[in-house]
Order: C-alpha cells, then structure tokens, then sequence
C-alpha cells in the first residue's frame, strides 16, 4: 500500500511540555493544533482502513514558512531551497510520526527507513508531504 498525501498548515517541531510551578504540565497549544491537523488528515486519508501492520519507509518533505521580514527579493531567492536553521527535522518529524501512530499505522515503531527534508514553500503553501510504502519489504 502506498500513501501520498499533503497536510497543508505550518509544521511545528514536537516539544517538551512546560511543567508548572504547580507541578501541572501546560502543552503548547500551537503545537497540539498541528499534531490534531495532522491527526485528521490521516483519518480522512485513511477512511476506513486498518492501520497497517508491516514495516513502513517512510518520507517527509516539510515547506516551511518563509519569514515575513525577509525582502521580497531574498524570498523569491530562496523558494524552495533547502532550511538549515530550527526546527530541527528529527523533531518535526517525530511530531508526525506519533500523531500518525494508530492512524495509519499501528506504532511508529514499524518505520523501517526515514526520510526527512525540510524547504521554505514555494508559493507560500506550507505543511508536510507524506509518502509512506508499505510494500516496499514485502
């Protein structure tokens, strides 16, 4: 089984809740706005289908919001080049990875091979690609 789907928004690396003074745990709600995106997407990708069960390769390509500061002529330049500051991908993708977990597939613990980029957006379209083979190690 392939899976091939776009999840439009700005993508949020996982983080660390903030732990209260109070020893309550206070998450961040941009954060878990976007893990929730990323939930409904793979419910409606999904439908009805179980969650797989076989070794997945997994590939993510992250468009990551150009900052409005920059000039008009430094964004066109850098369009769809390659990010190298924060957020780091390991984090941005474990966010995906475990908001994923029982959508698509069962524990992200099956994702056999990763495969992570991140890019500022063409077009102002940000979010993730997602490209997950199911297939691929049978």
């Amino acid at each position: 089984m392939l899976i091939d789907m776009f999840v439009a928004g700005d993508p949020m690396p996982d983080q660390r809740p903030r732990v209260a003074k109070r020893g309550g745990i206070i998450p961040n709600p941009r954060v878990a706005e976007w893990k929730s995106t990323v939930q409904l997407e793979g419910i409606r990708y999904m439908g009805v289908m179980s969650p797989m069960i076989d070794p997945v390769d997994l590939s993510l390509a992250f468009h990551m919001p150009i900052p409005q500061s920059w000039s008009s002529a430094k964004k066109r330049e850098c369009a769809g080049t390659a990010k190298t500051s924060k957020p780091d991908v390991d984090n941005l993708a474990k966010l995906v990875m475990d908001a994923l977990n029982t959508i698509m597939w069962q524990d992200d613990a099956q994702i056999a091979r990763l495969s992570v980029s991140k890019y500022y957006a063409n077009d102002n379209i940000t979010g993730v690609q997602i490209y997950a083979d199911m297939d691929l190690w049978s």
